[in-house]
């Protein structure tokens, strides 16, 4: 697709990739080479998400003081790392060691990468470019597969070792592209491109117009807020999902962990394959992401609710493979129109904290993954093992999000669009408006200008007055004849224009291509490089 930066996308989409096989590969790994309790085999899945949800924060400020360029070769060296340490040894320890270093590298690469997306992508691309670089969650399918087999075949050392090249590959990779500059540039907002074009017009800001909160404070928004919900409860149920239908399936139906694997595989292509879609479908059609988030969370709260439903039944049917599946879908579209719409509000009201934001996004996941199982297995217990009721509650926590997509749909406007001349700085304005305005007839006078400004005289062979042409390397004062309220602002425009980018130099040409920067003296006026 035009303007999508393909090369930036691959990146962030194999950090989600690597990031994704580690997370599910121990699934079928871990039991099978440490023989731990309960308790101990728990810790190692949750070093991660614990890891990820504190480390988090202190990313998003790192990102945005050092910048994303250089930190988004950290967390493929941490995951190589981590890779090591699973190859070095099959104990408790290098595990969990590993696994640290795995939320270490998940509290930077989404922000750091997304972040990324987001400031190098415009409103036409930048869900579609999101939606492709979350398709690396294929590799929570390809991981358990991979890891099964793999392990089937050689045994741990096999599985650990493959998964070091990826990552080591990956790696090399991202560091040949930040060392050759291959990078894009980002994409700034209406303010930040007036400040680029024209740095020496830019007025400070006053007390009064300083941003009263800094830091994780100008995220307390209550559409931003309803965009993070919208991430982490669905992936709560999605969470509980996963983890107490294994258990529900191999009492009730005698399912084994191949069978079970198998079934959970429709879901997650659903959801890979539904974000993407998303994207695609909100830059196509210039479509609201709030929107989709209402119909995505509404979607996961009735799936969730009609597969506890379903579970009466006395064998397992078709049925509820495919409510897990569409389940998926909204997954997938809730989490894709979550992270554009947090895009779009950054971009709408010109906050530049895209580590921060990008890190709590990171924190909500982590927050989902780790909240549908504190939830769910309590639920069972209190309940003596009702997993229909359990799941039943489950997707009635999720309706309150609804109705907060909704009051956001209604009340999120996005700042106004100032028109074209709004953007040129005062001096061209006020030129602008002179122009529209009748000029009342006054003799030539000769004046000289009190402030240099960045011209160069040059001779004319016609018999008009002599042409004059703008340089950025030389200043010197010059004479003018001319009305001192007209040439006064006109010499100001054309030192501006000078300064200006190709696409403020088309403003301006756009606004006065009547008139072709002749003035009733006869004066012409070029823009020049």
């Amino acid at each position: 697709m035009k303007d999508i930066h393909y090369g930036l996308v691959i990146v962030v989409w194999f950090g989600c990739f690597t990031d994704m096989m580690y997370q599910t590969v121990i699934v079928t790994v871990s039991p099978r080479t440490l023989s731990l309790p309960p308790v101990l085999h728990s810790l190692i899945f949750i070093a991660r998400p614990i890891i990820a949800i504190g480390f988090a924060p202190i990313g998003g400020i790192i990102i945005d003081r050092v910048g994303w360029k250089k930190m988004l070769v950290v967390p493929f060296a941490l995951l190589a790392m981590g890779g090591l340490c699973y190859l070095i040894k099959d104990s408790l320890a290098s595990y969990i060691v590993a696994r640290v270093l795995q939320g270490f590298a998940s509290s930077i690469l989404y922000p750091a990468g997304f972040g990324a997306l987001a400031r190098t992508h415009d409103k036409s691309n930048r869900a579609t470019a999101v939606g492709i670089a979350l398709t690396g969650d294929v590799g929570a399918i390809v991981g358990p597969a991979a890891g099964g087999f793999l392990y089937d075949a050689a045994g741990s050392k096999c599985v650990w070792g493959v998964m070091l090249v990826l990552a080591c590959g990956s790696l090399a990779a991202v560091v040949f592209i930040a060392a050759t500059g291959r990078f894009p540039t980002e994409v700034g907002s209406n303010a930040q491109q007036l400040a680029h074009d024209l740095p020496d017009l830019v007025v400070p800001l006053t007390e009064e117009d300083k941003p009263k909160r800094q830091g994780y404070a100008v995220f307390a928004n209550v559409h931003f807020i309803t965009a993070m919900l919208c991430v982490t409860l669905p992936w709560a149920a999605a969470s509980a999902l996963q983890a107490l239908l294994p258990l529900y399936w191999r009492d009730a139906y005698g399912l084994s962990a191949s069978a079970t694997g198998a079934l959970f595989m429709p879901q997650f292509i659903a959801k890979i394959t539904c974000g993407p879609t998303t994207g695609f479908l909100i830059d196509r059609f210039l479509l609201r992401p709030m929107m989709f988030c209402l119909v995505a969370s509404a979607w996961c709260a009735l799936c969730t609710i009609v597969m506890g439903f379903s579970l009466a039944s006395s064998s397992l049917s078709t049925f509820q493979v495919t409510v897990l599946t569409l389940f998926g879908v909204g997954l997938g579209s809730a989490e894709t129109s979550a992270f554009a719409f947090a895009s779009s509000w950054l971009h709408d009201e010109g906050i530049e904290d895209h580590g921060k934001a990008f890190a709590l996004e990171e924190q909500t996941f982590n927050g989902g993954l780790m909240l549908g199982p504190l939830v769910a297995s309590p639920l069972v217990e209190l309940l003596h093992n009702d997993y229909a009721l359990s799941f039943e509650l489950m997707g009635v926590l999720l309706i309150p999000i609804t109705f907060m997509c909704l009051y956001s749909i209604r009340t999120y406007k996005p700042p106004k669009q100032p028109a074209p001349h709004e953007h040129l700085p005062q001096s061209v304005q006020l030129d602008h408006q002179q122009q529209q305005q009748p000029q009342e007839p006054s003799k030539p006078i000769q004046r000289t200008l009190s402030h240099p400004i960045d011209m160069e005289a040059r001779g004319d062979d016609s018999t008009e007055s002599p042409a004059l042409r703008l340089t950025r390397r030389m200043t010197m004062p010059i004479r003018l004849t001319a009305p001192p309220s007209v040439e006064v602002h006109r010499a100001a425009r054309l030192a501006a224009i000078a300064s200006c980018s190709p696409a403020a130099r088309l403003q301006v040409q756009m606004m006065e291509d009547e008139s072709h920067l002749v003035d009733q003296h006869g004066v012409t006026y070029a823009s020049g490089g």
